[in-house]
């Protein structure tokens, strides 16, 4: 929780990237993943899980994170 609290802290400052209160974080909630894609829609790793990750209930769901993959079955 203190690793998301210093990351909101971040946001709301406008000094970091998006983060979500803390207690409200799906990567908290279980229903997250950040993945290093290298930071780029044309990656080869972006590339494979935007083929594949939907076949096991991921979606890339936030614009401008294509690391960020969401499990919504």
């Amino acid at each position: 929780m203190a690793e998301q609290q210093r990351l909101y802290a971040l946001y709301k400052a406008g000094k970091g990237n998006l983060a979500a209160r803390p207690g409200y974080s799906n990567h908290q909630g279980g229903t997250a993943v950040d993945v290093a894609t290298g930071g780029s829609y044309s990656s080869k790793a972006y590339k494979w899980l935007a083929r594949n990750a939907r076949q096991y209930g991921f979606v890339n769901d936030v614009r401008g994170e294509p690391w960020h993959w969401t499990y919504k079955r």
